[in-house]
């Protein structure tokens, strides 16, 4: 008998992350909650919620309160969604141990993944870790964890999904540039160096000295923020707006005011600034990382641009400054794409149809 999500379902998911604001597997399912059915339930690993912070007596009351929720309610499944440190993966397959326990499905939602952490789940630590590649299915978000997953040796089934747009976005589709007639270039996540935040700066005051109507707008924090106002401060350039950490209804519309996005990162999963600025019809300019390339169409979305290379960037983006009518294509298609592929509702149904396969196994 197939299931529906939500039917009997544990999902676990942490409230917050170290800097007390939402992070992306919360905000997720939060963005998901109103199509879920009620009988789903959130099994919170919040440490903030902890007496103590000591990371040993943490583990213990997770696993005890992982086990106590096992006990007193008959689940079919219970989703883990993990990234790929050592800390993550081994309370998983602790949490993989205790759910075969009490014969409840597993499935591992790996939303973050670092090659460089592959290690961990072979000798010598696999001993610890290697629950996790026993899991009943694995769902991730861009095919190259594929191809190491079953290089790892995991034989079950793999589904692919994306990450999500919430639906309130595309009413903030862009109808033209901006109002002062600027190429409005906008940045949009952690202002982080792996983000290739200074090689953006340096393209931008080649871009600026070349044509007067560019801006940049740069939304986010991280550890360069100081940095990079400090940089913009000392070389005097023009035009560059930095408006912190926004989020909800703000953060659409500064993305409907921009011309075009852009995110140099060196390395990336699947990053959601990239769908949402889509879902604005904003073409987009990215690095060829990440799950970025399961998907993307230069031809059709925006331009690739190389990593770490600032000639690539002020390329790229003055090509689609100079063609307005490619702009426009792109927006049209971005739109629409983002709908059809990226919409809370459709990321919904193919969570429901892996979830319907792993309760008819």
């Amino acid at each position: 008998m197939k299931v529906s999500i939500g039917n009997d379902i544990l999902i676990v998911i942490t409230d917050q992350n170290e800097d007390n604001r939402q992070g992306g597997v919360y905000n997720f399912y939060m963005d998901l909650e109103p199509l879920l059915e009620k009988n789903h339930k959130y099994h919170s690993l919040n440490n903030d919620r902890m007496l103590f912070k000591n990371k040993i007596f943490t583990s213990a009351v997770h696993f005890f309160r992982m086990a106590v929720t096992l006990t007193k309610n008959d689940y079919h499944c219970l989703v883990l969604n993990c990234s790929l440190n050592f800390n993550a993966i081994l309370r998983d397959s602790v949490f993989t141990i205790i759910a075969k326990l009490f014969n409840t499905k597993v499935v591992i939602f790996w939303h973050g993944w670092d090659f460089n952490h592959e290690k961990y789940l072979k000798f010598p630590y696999s001993p610890l870790t290697r629950f996790l590649l026993k899991s009943n299915a694995a769902i991730v978000l861009y095919s190259k964890i594929t191809t190491s997953l079953r290089n790892l040796g995991y034989k079950k089934p793999i589904y692919q999904m994306t990450t999500l747009v919430h639906k309130s976005a595309f009413k903030y589709k862009i109808t033209s540039n901006d109002e002062d007639g600027y190429f409005n270039l906008i940045f949009f996540s952690r202002v982080e160096k792996y983000k290739g935040i200074y090689e953006l700066i340096e393209a931008y005051e080649v871009l600026k000295l070349k044509y007067q109507k560019f801006k940049l707008t740069i939304v986010g924090d991280g550890s360069e923020l100081i940095q990079i106002k400090a940089l913009v401060k000392e070389r005097n350039i023009e035009d560059v707006f930095l408006p912190g950490y926004v989020v909800g209804e703000e953060k659409f519309r500064l993305l409907s005011r921009a011309s075009a996005f852009i995110l140099p990162s060196y390395t990336e999963g699947f990053p959601v600034a990239v769908i949402e600025a889509m879902a604005i019809g904003l073409p987009v300019i990215v690095t060829p990382v990440g799950g970025i390339n399961d998907f993307f169409d230069e031809e059709l979305m925006g331009s690739f641009i190389s990593v770490k290379d600032v000639d690539s960037i002020v390329e790229k983006t003055e090509e689609l400054y100079l063609n307005s009518t490619k702009r426009k294509n792109i927006s049209a298609f971005n739109f629409e794409y983002a709908k059809d592929n990226f919409m809370d509702e459709v990321v919904f149904e193919k969570l429901k149809s892996i979830m319907n396969c792993v309760g008819s196994d």
